[in-house]
């Protein structure tokens, strides 16, 4: 029953997350989001650690995958936030499942190569956590990453990540199979870092 309510809460309303005065992290919209995502998704620096899956072919392709991912939160599977500095997209950060019940869900970010180093990613990852283990009550989110996505695997480390295993051959990147690295973070070892 707690569940359940907790459930109804987290997708009764998309959660808008204002960090500072510069970047929020906020609901995505096709049409205005559309142009952000293609040129985002199809940055060099952001692609090399992207399924191609993922990269859309057009604008009418990033039009249609915003959409997919913004209805994900209306079909209450995943909740994937535009991260915005100075009203221009400049990423997204969310999960690519949360399954509320069960109190898990696997974050997924990407952010624009110039915005790199600059902590943006570090502070949109520590409000989603909050939210997460929180007002959603996850115990546990993973991230799977390319084994050589050094940027990401210290993301994760920062957060108190551990490693939890790695795939051969898992992923298919830019027409080649690359092997993986899972993440996990547990509720309590998150909290245990924060305080």
């Amino acid at each position: 029953m707690y569940k359940n309510s907790v459930l109804e809460m987290a997708f009764s309303q998309f959660p808008v997350l204002k960090l500072d005065n510069q970047i929020i992290l906020r609901e995505l919209d096709s049409e205005k989001d559309m142009h952000g995502y293609y040129n985002l998704m199809c940055d060099p620096a952001v692609h090399q650690y992207i399924q191609e899956t993922e990269v859309p072919t057009s604008l009418d392709d990033a039009h249609e995958k915003v959409k997919f991912w913004r209805n994900l939160f209306y079909k209450k599977i995943s909740i994937l936030w535009c991260i915005e500095k100075e009203g221009k997209m400049v990423g997204t950060m969310g999960f690519n499942y949360c399954n509320i019940m069960s109190g898990n869900a696997e974050i997924v970010y990407d952010l624009a190569s110039s915005e790199w180093g600059k902590g943006i990613a570090s502070v949109s990852m520590r409000a989603i956590l909050d939210f997460s283990f929180h007002s959603l009550q996850l115990t546990q989110i993973e991230a799977l990453i390319a084994i050589d996505n050094l940027r990401s695997e210290r993301l994760l480390t920062r957060f108190n990540f551990i490693l939890h295993k790695m795939q051969k051959m898992h992923r298919v990147i830019r027409g080649e199979y690359v092997d993986t690295k899972t993440y996990i973070l547990s509720k309590n070892n998150y909290l245990a870092s924060v305080i």
